[in-house]
């Protein structure tokens, strides 16, 4: 009878462990973290961008968020449930960080990261002339763009119709954290022939996160040459 019921404790202890531990890895396994976007973002500074920290396997964690070079996060935090999400609005320079979302649950402690780029190209790029367009008169076209960061990965290209008349990239550009005016100039003098020719200052912003529908912008402007009048006679009647 003894030898019974220590064989029947022994077992009972043995379930218990087994299911003590079952539970524990079925709920260390449950927990689990995820961010989106995931990885690596970017955004164009003065529009808005939320990143989210979600959990599974936990009806009440804990979140907090942090850079991770402990600066200031210059965004809004709002959690709610197993959620909590980053907002920066408007982004700045600032934002151009790495941000680790934690998430606690009971002991439980797991870490999510993601690196967040930033550019600016709000507009399109500006054509300016020195003079008016004569036919025989050397002029000056300007192929500006504005308010560009960073500004290593700009190309400005220049056309007359088909005719590419110059190109010029940055990529040799210093670094800097601010936003900059870059503008490529060419002197021509203008013929006959460019009457009515369209003249275009196209800018682009090679980096590869960008839609390729924002990575390129262009004005477009038709070339009204004029001709002086030469070897005039006044006639005395």
């Amino acid at each position: 009878m003894g030898q019974t019921m220590v064989n029947l404790f022994s077992l009972s202890l043995s379930l218990s462990l087994s299911l003590s531990l079952s539970l524990s890895l079925f709920s260390a396994q449950a927990f689990k973290i995820e961010i989106s976007p995931e990885y690596k973002t970017i955004a164009q500074i003065g529009d808005s961008m939320a990143l989210t920290c979600s959990t599974t396997g936990c009806e009440s964690p804990l979140f907090s968020w942090r850079t991770q070079i402990d600066s200031p996060l210059n965004a809004k935090v709002r959690t709610e449930g197993s959620k909590s999400v980053l907002t920066m609005e408007p982004v700045s320079f600032e934002n151009e960080h790495s941000y680790l979302c934690t998430a606690t649950c009971g002991s439980g402690k797991l870490e999510r990261s993601i690196h967040v780029d930033i550019y600016s190209f709000p507009k399109d790029p500006e054509i300016q002339f020195s003079g008016p367009l004569e036919v025989g008169k050397p002029v000056t076209v300007k192929c500006l763009a504005p308010d560009i960061y960073p500004v290593y990965r700009l190309e400005i290209d220049l056309f007359k119709g088909d005719q590419l008349m110059n190109r010029q990239e940055f990529s040799s550009e210093e670094m800097t954290k601010s936003l900059e005016t870059k503008s490529l100039e060419v002197t021509f003098t203008p013929v006959i022939e460019d009457i009515g020719k369209a003249l275009v200052c196209r800018a682009k912003l090679h980096i590869d996160q960008i839609d390729s529908t924002l990575k390129e912008r262009e004005t477009v402007k038709e070339l009204q040459v004029y001709i002086s009048p030469r070897n005039t006679t006044i006639s005395v009647h």
